[in-house]
């Protein structure tokens, strides 16, 4: 569930603009494989445990920055790259190892707007 502000500057037909946000992330289940402390093969969630590999609630942080061309009065073009930071903290299945990762991608399109 993404919060975002977002801002943008017009110069002629060209857009440059960037949202910012928080988002609350949850996830439902998880299984998998993983290797423990001492290099043993640990399945999650098991028969003999609940362990989780991420938590099951946690915040992410986007940045996505992007610039666009006026094709006409509905149409525009658009290139955005994203940015996310997922800051886990921490896991049942780690113990006390605190860690986030980073997803980044780009999206080209158009944008119609009907409304105008």
């Amino acid at each position: 569930v993404p919060i975002l502000l977002g801002g943008e500057i017009q110069k002629g037909r060209f857009g440059l603009g960037v949202n910012l946000g928080i988002g609350l992330n949850f996830i439902q289940s998880q299984k998998g494989k993983s290797l423990s402390s001492n290099l043993e093969v640990i399945e999650f969630p098991s028969a003999d445990n609940n362990l989780s590999l991420k938590p099951d609630f946690f915040l992410s942080y986007n940045f996505s920055p992007y610039l666009n061309y006026q094709l006409d009065k509905h149409l525009k073009f658009q290139i955005r790259s994203n940015f996310k930071y997922q800051n886990y903290k921490g896991a049942d299945f780690y113990q006390e190892m605190k860690f986030s990762s980073i997803l980044t991608g780009m999206q080209v399109g158009l944008i119609m707007d009907i409304l105008k």
